[in-house]
């Protein structure tokens, strides 16, 4: 068997193009869908029934025969822009990743000279099982600070380094979810923070270290590291104004602190539930040293030190939430849309499919408060069966339609491709959050291609919105 062969479904009777590894293949079905059933043994089906799920569809359409084409995931296959196209399985070798505040989350950050703007975008782009290593090099932004939104909810198995290769402040909050595998170490980071946790680990698969790095939270209610699941490890670390705690580990999760410092602290340790915690060496100046309750055990002793205080620098987060969906009413046969100009490069239709995010309580909540930075995360829920990956456009929009730009680190409107019940954090620019904040503009929508066998699924899909704004 020379490769893989993903086939696609038939959109109205068009004939189905399907690519394999190394050589192509032409064939239509009037039944709407044909699969490759030639398998010599179960494991290549049960792979072949992996990769289905991770087909992306090309936006290229023969403009006379109208033909689609459809370009299938291989093995260890490299792709130019994973935000766009999606991302290889296995990696094959070590990968390295770079970013920089100069880069551009399309480029494929694969040398320093093409290096992504976001940590997020860099973490997204690396194949699901890294089995020899990967690392990601930060640069030390011109603006002395990442505003970052970490949420990775995405499937990875492997060993990560991320790396400041200066001292890298980072604003925002991370969470590795249950997909999330492997051991992640982090490097030289200043952490800042006004979110209920700057760092959550819920996956039981996660081993997650920082070393050298400084937690520096600015509310009552905050806490440093929350391990819900998996091992946390903090070494070398300072903690400051984390008045909730510094770390604290429920359920099955279990953190470890050696050699920390830091002041202003509700608690240095707390294990809940079947959590353990672990210290040694000096722990950071707390009201509480360590708290274990309901079956919690902690281990070990630590001294008392305050280190060298570092300041917050004073913003402030909130997230604003909200749900579009979008009538099969105004839906149209659309594919490879012109999203600049609102219209189907081939048929000419005006370009109706949209979602759009509108807040109301961005003009309310953030009333005299100037906004720095912003991400949109948006979600793609399971819908009426379809595995196909779509690619989204995001844009601002006023009382009347679409008027511009809203990505930072892409070309015009472009943001990714999704699949059923993928989500990402898509940077926004303040410019943008400004005018929803003005009441200029209604709020952003998502534009989508929409084909004629997707209609069904999009009438009862939804896209549910969070908007993360940064101010001060």
């Amino acid at each position: 068997m020379s490769g893989f062969i993903i086939p696609n479904r038939n959109v109205k009777g068009l004939p189905n193009n399907v690519l394999g590894y190394g050589q192509g293949f032409t064939f239509t079905s009037t039944a709407g869908y044909q699969r490759i059933t030639d398998f010599s043994d179960l494991a290549l089906k049960t792979l072949n029934d992996q990769l289905e799920q991770l087909w992306v569809r090309t936006q290229s359409r023969d403009p006379q025969t109208g033909d689609y084409s459809t370009t299938a995931l291989m093995v260890g296959a490299e792709l130019a822009n994973p935000r766009i196209m999606g991302r290889a399985m296995f990696a094959g070798k070590p990968q390295v990743r770079y970013v920089s505040s100069a880069g551009n989350d399309s480029n494929d950050g694969l040398t320093e000279q093409t290096p992504f703007c976001s940590i997020l975008c860099a973490l997204q782009s690396l194949p699901m099982i890294c089995d020899q290593g990967a690392v990601i090099y930060c640069d030390a932004p011109s603006s002395g600070r990442y505003f970052e939104r970490l949420w990775a909810s995405i499937p990875f198995c492997g060993d990560l380094r991320i790396v400041g290769r200066q001292r890298v402040t980072f604003v925002g909050s991370i969470r590795f979810g249950p997909a999330f595998t492997g051991t992640i170490a982090f490097e030289n980071f200043v952490f800042q923070g006004t979110c209920e946790k700057l760092v959550e680990v819920v996956s039981p698969g996660a081993s997650v270290s920082f070393h050298t790095c400084d937690f520096v939270m600015g509310g009552d209610g905050c806490r440093g590291i929350l391990a819900r699941g998996g091992s946390v490890a903090a070494l070398g670390c300072g903690f400051y104004g984390c008045g909730l705690g510094a770390i604290e580990a429920w359920d099955m999760g279990r953190i470890g602190m050696h050699n920390c410092v830091g002041s202003g602290n509700g608690f240095a340790l707390k294990a809940e539930g079947c959590a353990i915690a672990v210290q040694s060496g000096t722990r950071p100046v707390a009201v509480t040293p360590s708290i274990a309750q309901e079956g919690g055990v902690i281990l070990g002793t630590a001294t008392a030190s305050a280190g060298t205080a570092v300041t917050h620098l004073g913003y402030r987060e909130r997230v604003f939430s909200s749900t579009a969906t979008m009538s099969a009413l105004d839906l149209e046969f659309l594919e490879d849309p012109s999203p600049a100009q609102g219209k189907d490069r081939v048929t000419g239709k005006e370009y109706k499919g949209y979602w759009v995010f509108d807040s109301q309580d961005v003009i309310t909540q953030l009333s005299g408060k100037t906004p720095v930075a912003g991400r949109i995360q948006l979600k793609r829920k399971p819908g009426a069966g379809t595995k196909d990956r779509v690619k989204v456009y995001l844009y601002l929009h006023s009382h009347t339609g679409p008027m511009g730009d809203a990505v930072v680190g892409g070309p015009l409107g472009n943001v990714a491709s999704l699949a059923p019940d993928e989500s990402l954090w898509a940077p926004v620019t303040s410019a943008s959050i400004q005018a929803i904040q003005s009441g200029y503009t209604r709020g952003y929508a998502v534009y989508s291609p929409i084909s004629g066998e997707e209609l069904e699924f999009y009438s009862q899909a939804e896209y549910p919105a969070d908007l993360w704004v940064v101010y001060q």
